[in-house]
């Protein structure tokens, strides 16, 4: 018996030991500043919801295949502390990939929170094309169907971000 309980000891004393960055992620933190909007982006009178040309929103990148970042690029935004609106790529967004389909899950402004909601993007730019562990900048644009889960709502924003 102790022979099994100084093996198990030995094995966590090791795992424990593993270095801390075969776990990390790399992610780039930045702002999303909405550059055209569609008049389904607006609720009047309600200014907290409303995204229009000019709103600024954090934003979170999280490309693909950097350090532990899995096989998935994921962009997120937080718009004015109430709601999160995330976005999962499926493929290499650093190949001519301007158009696709995205994966959406958050929670809206109310408080409904969504998962695998699909929807569109178009005008997808991404700067520089591929993006390392050793990227100190990156900056995306594009148009999107559905933004922040507000049916109708086409908008095109620019972001950067810098690594984190």
């Amino acid at each position: 018996m102790l022979r099994v309980l100084t093996f198990c000891s030995a094995i966590v004393t090791a795992l424990l030991a593993l270095p801390a960055a075969a776990l990390a992620v790399t992610v780039w933190q930045g702002e999303a500043v909405v550059t055209a909007a569609n008049s389904n982006c607006s609720f009047p009178g309600d200014e907290r919801r409303t995204i229009g040309v000019g709103t600024v929103i954090k934003s979170v990148y999280r490309p693909r295949a950097v350090d532990g970042n899995g096989p998935t690029t994921r962009l997120s935004f937080v718009h004015d502390s109430g709601a999160l609106f995330a976005m999962i790529f499926d493929g290499n967004l650093a190949a001519p990939r301007p158009t696709g389909d995205f994966t959406g899950y958050g929670a809206t402004h109310s408080g409904v929170m969504i998962s695998n909601r699909f929807a569109a993007y178009t005008s997808y730019t991404q700067s520089p094309a591929t993006v390392t562990a050793d990227t100190v900048f990156v900056t995306i644009s594009a148009r999107v169907e559905d933004f922040m889960f507000l049916d109708g709502c086409d908008a095109t924003f620019r972001a950067a971000y810098s690594r984190r």
